[in-house]
């Protein structure tokens, strides 16, 4: 992927460390399969209750990619990640969109606020935009009739 490397990320390590937060596996797998794609990209897992699948590396994550649509409260589900990588980029993703809970999200720290269905592309682009310091916001399509939102800033 042209502009994840380890030059311009803001961790500057060899690889980029992304860790998936669900209990939902299937989730898990399918974002595994993308980001597995970009060789720099290691991935690790966590289901719902923060139990590791698979060995964790030695180096705290550098992305935390978080599944919210099994969770009530976003503080609850934060501070615990927060706690195991507190300078993790955060994304979010979720299955309805909430504006309340978007401002929840954001201000929780999180830097991408993302469909759960997100596309390659999109979770491709947020990656860069987040690893470079922005906020992302991507929406479904059906947020928005048959066109989707992705706000960066």
């Amino acid at each position: 992927m042209t502009g994840l490397t380890a030059e311009n990320t803001r961790v500057g390590t060899a690889h980029i460390r992304a860790m998936t937060c669900s209990p939902d596996t299937m989730w898990r797998n399918m974002v595994r399969e993308m980001l597995e794609r970009e060789p720099q990209i290691l991935v690790f897992d966590l289901d719902g209750m923060g139990l590791a699948k698979g060995p964790l590396p030695s180096l705290p994550p550098d992305l935390l990619l978080v599944d919210g649509s099994s969770h009530d409260s976003v503080p609850e589900q934060l501070s615990p990640l927060k706690a195991l990588a507190p300078a993790a980029v955060f994304l979010w993703f979720t299955a309805s969109i909430d504006p309340a809970e978007m401002l929840r999200v954001l201000d929780a720290g999180a830097a991408a606020y993302l469909a759960r269905d997100t596309a390659w592309a999109e979770l491709r682009h947020a990656l860069r935009a987040v690893l470079h310091g922005a906020r992302v916001i991507a929406l479904p399509a059906s947020f928005d009739g048959d066109r989707r939102l992705s706000i960066s800033w």
